[in-house]
């Protein structure tokens, strides 16, 4: 999506929030729009469960970055809508249930990212781990998370949307990861001059709606037998 907008001056990123169902999106978006304050609008969806938050900040190539913040829908039936988003995505912050009950669903979502990620054109978005309710006594830190994942490169932050910690830390981490995609699709050539494409709440409910206007036939329950298989690798 990365795009260099002179109409208006600025450079465009776009970071998408990911994860299994009930694992704080909206309360991500929401606490990440208090500590950006002023200079932030939020909107929300209840058709299509996203978020939708707008941010300015930071310079590269001596123009400002203009951030179209976004997440996924949670229901799994809407997994197309999902894989569109992440497709229009510089970044990806995954947030993960770090809570011991959460964490198996919340591996399986990340394996389905990682695998989709694989199938896009390269360069393709860049991710990182935000192990989210860090606030509660059993949540895994980053060192038992690590555990779980083949590739120890994989970036985690710690947060906790209850008590707004780390949330802010995170976003700015993915924004620098959004600057790497920036730096590769210049050397690449492919940094090239546009308008936004996806602007408003409204243009996004109108291209998801074309994307999947009948739900998949997947439900959690099938999610949930497909986690009994034997698996983890990341």
């Amino acid at each position: 999506m990365a795009l260099i907008d002179m109409e208006n001056g600025v450079v465009r990123v776009r970071i998408v929030y990911d994860g299994a169902p009930h694992v704080g999106k909206t309360a991500t978006i929401r606490a990440l729009a208090h500590k950006l304050s002023s200079n932030s609008l939020l909107q929300y969806s209840d058709d299509l469960d996203i978020n939708l938050l707008e941010y300015q900040g930071g310079i590269y190539d001596h123009l400002p970055i203009a951030c179209q913040i976004l997440s996924t829908p949670s229901h799994p039936q809407w997994h197309q809508r999902r894989k569109f988003l992440l497709s229009q995505a510089d970044a990806i912050v995954f947030i993960l249930d770090s809570r011991p009950e959460g964490l198996a669903l919340g591996l399986e979502y990340l394996r389905q990212l990682q695998e989709f990620l694989k199938q896009l054109p390269d360069p393709a978005p860049l991710f990182l781990v935000q192990a989210n309710f860090q606030d509660i006594p059993l949540a895994l830190d980053t060192e038992k998370l690590h555990r779980f994942f083949i590739n120890p490169t994989i970036k985690i932050m710690e947060t906790s949307t209850l008590e707004e910690l780390g949330i802010r830390e995170t976003f700015v981490m993915a924004v620098r990861l959004a600057v790497e995609r920036l730096n590769a699709l210049k050397e690449k050539f492919q940094l090239f001059q546009g308008k936004l494409d996806f602007k408003t709440l409204e243009d996004w409910e109108n291209t998801l709606h074309i994307q999947q206007s009948i739900p998949e036939r997947t439900s959690l329950s099938l999610l949930m037998n497909e986690l009994e298989k034997p698996k983890i690798v990341l």
